[in-house]
């Protein structure tokens, strides 16, 4: 009785030893054990003995190559084993014995290529596994078959080019995977068909250029399914159909230049739905079913050039819409429609020139509007009706020459204005401009840098500057229709000023005007993080503009840029204006002249005079440079001859000389 008594204190006392022991190359906390890097050791094989009760084992930043057969047989209470940063190579097939217990497994950060089938056979109860940053090339068939239990396997950023048919068939409780940043080409068609409970799809940043039709029909609790970073070129009308459950949907960074009618119907749910960076050239009306839930639709740096009426009318909640860097010339009154609860609209690096009245009727809740860097010349006057939330907006990099009066008197939540870099025309009418910006010079971003463009007399000058005594419409000299700097020299008409100083100012802005315009383009194509630039040409931009004629019927709506205003204050041109009806921009800047003066086709004479009496004048000095250039060449050739002449005879005799000498 003695001696079974002492052999039982015996044994529990090594079970004890056994329990507490702790190699010098871990830190062993309770529980936890923490081997590698971090006790100052390298290890190049799993550390032995460990104690026995740990639920916790971190092995990190090794030189181990090779895991043997039961190097953890002894860790039966172990739930979670990592081994991340390592020159593993080769894994036992029964590396892993006993850890029946085994609830999550990462294996992370080393060269292994493949591992055998039956390694993972004995982690049934298995919750999470991590094969991450490995060079796996391949699944070998079966390896996942025994893991019944298995939640969530990560398979990204490894080398892996194909899937086994059926290799995750026996995972009927997985709920995501992650087969990430691999480099894989095609998916079989039924791969996915037994995840039923699958939630979380990750696939992108692979080689895959098609999609099966069907391929995700049997994963109806699906939430979230990524896709970007691909080379999908196409997809079919119901290639995300049975997804009634999807939230989250990223397609941008691939390849896609349509979409089939009717592809995102049947998402009621989605919330999150990423298109950017593709090659989209249209997007057909019927593509957005009824998404209530939908948040964020992101269609940036595509080809579209325009959007066909209602195309959003069932985005009815709808608060991101990013239509910027593409190539966008014309948007409808209806083209927005439907998005009552939108909030932030982008329509930056586009090349639209013109935007109609109603434009923005639908989207009254909006709070941030973007329109920099466009070609927009012209805004109507309720153009901001009854947005009574709007508190940013962006008009920077257009081509506007001056606003209507009362445009942001209607704006109570404005909160910030961007209207540098536009070409704006200081004449009378940018008297609004210049006293609403010194009124709201805390809403104003860049004040200093909003100057004037036309005419000579102020070109560069700040329009917080100038004096309203300063400001008239009557002055044919600051008459300047801003196409192009090359067409403006042809309008230019004289005033009572000194015609000397009036050229050397026109001078200077013809010289610099091009330049100007070169750098303003430039600024345009820096706006966003990794994204195309795009050219706006003439023509687009005139048949946007013939697409779109400006009616004068209505002057608090009228459109206002291009041109040169009359007075307002003067009776005769109130009555001109109604005269006028509907026309062109460049028409109204003629008809305008020739009613505001009718000895104006004179004034221009003595300035035509003058410029072609300046360029007669720059030929004689050119030709005088010439002359004198030339009587120097010759001088020159004369004075080398002679030196060619003179020098051998020189030689000559110093030669002769030294002869003399040495008999």
């Amino acid at each position: 009785m003695a001696t079974a008594r002492c052999l039982y204190i015996f044994v529990s006392l090594q079970i004890l030893g056994q329990s507490f022991s702790c190699p010098e190359e871990c830190n062993c906390i309770t529980t936890t054990a923490f081997c590698g890097i971090e006790t100052g050791k390298i290890l190049r094989q799993i550390p032995a003995p460990l104690p026995t009760n740990l639920s916790i084992l971190n092995i990190l930043t090794t030189q181990i190559t090779k895991i043997e057969e039961n190097s953890f047989a002894d860790q039966i209470f172990l739930q979670q084993l990592v081994l991340n940063g390592s020159l593993l190579i080769n894994v036992s097939e029964g590396a892993f014995n006993n850890l029946y217990n085994l609830h999550v497994l990462m294996l992370a950060g080393s060269p292994l290529e493949v591992l055998p089938v039956g390694v993972l056979d004995t982690l049934v109860n298995l919750k999470q596994l991590y094969l991450i940053n490995n060079h796996l090339t391949k699944i070998e068939q079966g390896l996942f078959d025994n893991l019944t239990n298995l939640e969530e396997l990560y398979l990204y950023r490894n080398k892996l080019q194909t899937l086994p048919v059926g290799i995750f068939d026996h995972l009927g409780c997985l709920t995501k995977l992650h087969l990430g940043r691999n480099i894989l080409r095609v998916l079989p068609a039924k791969i996915f068909d037994k995840l039923r409970n699958l939630q979380i799809l990750r696939l992108y940043e692979n080689r895959l250029s098609d999609i099966p039709s069907g391929i995700f029909d049997k994963l109806l609790n699906l939430t979230e399914l990524l896709l970007n970073h691909n080379n999908i070129t196409n997809l079919s009308s119901d290639a995300f159909s049975q997804l009634q459950y999807m939230e989250k949907l990223t397609l941008y960074q691939n390849r896609l230049v349509e979409l089939p009618p009717r592809i995102f119907h049947n998402l009621p749910n989605l919330r999150k739905l990423l298109l950017y960076s593709n090659e989209l050239v249209q997007v057909p009306v019927s593509t957005f079913g009824k998404m209530e839930k939908l948040g964020e639709l992101l269609l940036y740096n595509n080809q579209l050039v325009t959007l066909p009426d209602n195309v959003f009318s069932n985005l009815t909640h709808l608060e991101l819409l990013a239509l910027d860097w593409n190539k966008i010339a014309m948007l409808s009154k209806n083209t927005f429609s439907g998005l009552n609860g939108l909030q932030n609209l982008l329509l930056h690096n586009n090349q639209l020139s013109i935007l109609s009245e109603d434009i923005f009727s639908h989207v009254q809740q909006l709070r941030c509007l973007s329109l920099y860097s466009n070609q927009l010349y012209s805004l109507s006057g309720n153009i901001f009706n009854n947005l009574n939330n709007l508190q940013y907006i962006r008009l920077d990099q257009n081509r506007l020459q001056n606003v209507p009066q009362g445009l942001f008197d209607f704006l109570p939540s404005i909160k910030q204005v961007h209207l540098y870099n536009n070409i704006w025309n200081c004449d009378c009418w940018i008297s609004y401009l210049k006293n609403w910006t010194l009124e709201n010079q805390e809403k104003v971003i860049k004040p200093n840098e909003i100057i004037c463009n036309t005419p000579v007399d102020f070109y560069g000058q700040l329009i917080l500057t100038l004096q309203d005594n300063q400001l008239s419409c009557n002055s044919s000299l600051h008459s300047f229709p801003l196409t192009s700097p090359v067409t403006k020299t042809t309008q230019l008409t004289t005033n009572s000023t000194s015609p000397t100083n009036n050229t050397s100012k026109m001078e200077a802005y013809l010289q610099t005007t091009n330049g100007t315009i070169e750098q303003q383009r430039s600024e345009c194509t820096t706006q966003s993080e990794t994204l195309q630039t795009w050219n706006a040409t003439d023509a687009s931009i005139q048949g946007a503009t013939e697409l779109t004629p400006i009616t004068r019927e209505d002057t608090s709506t009228e459109t206002m840029s291009y041109t040169t205003r009359d007075d307002p204050s003067s009776a005769s041109v109130i009555s001109s204006n109604s005269a006028i009806g509907t026309s062109t921009d460049e028409g109204i800047f003629h008809n305008r002249i020739k009613n505001n003066s009718g000895n104006q086709g004179l004034s221009k004479i003595p300035y035509k005079i003058f410029f072609f009496s300046y360029i007669f004048l720059v030929a004689i000095q050119l030709c005088f440079i010439i002359i004198v250039l030339y009587i120097l060449f010759v001088i020159r050739k004369r004075l080398l001859r002679q030196t060619i002449v003179t020098t051998p005879v020189v030689l000559l005799r110093l030669s002769e000389g030294a002869q003399d000498a040495t008999e």
